[in-house]
């Protein structure tokens, strides 16, 4: 007697422990986007389980710093006159 098939496991969910720099997000497929508001540091434990063995995690420092000022604006005068 022989078997082939396929055995299919459901999707892992991803979830976020600890707060996510403002402005970001999750979703539970595990994708993290956005645009962060704030500059500072959030640690944060992710954790993906799909209802089968031990779930995974991992524990990262998501560091956000604050954007360069953008340059001075001004006149050229007569530049290349």
């Amino acid at each position: 007697m022989s078997y082939c098939g396929h055995i299919k496991t459901p999707p892992p969910t991803v979830t976020a422990v600890g707060a996510l720099p403002a402005g970001l997000t999750l979703t539970e497929a595990g994708v993290l986007s956005g645009t962060p508001t704030e500059a500072g540091t959030s640690p944060v434990t992710f954790t993906a389980s799909n209802g089968i063995g031990t779930p995974a995690t991992l524990d990262v420092s998501l560091t956000v710093t604050a954007a360069p000022e953008p340059p001075s604006t001004g006149s050229l005068g007569n530049f290349g006159s």
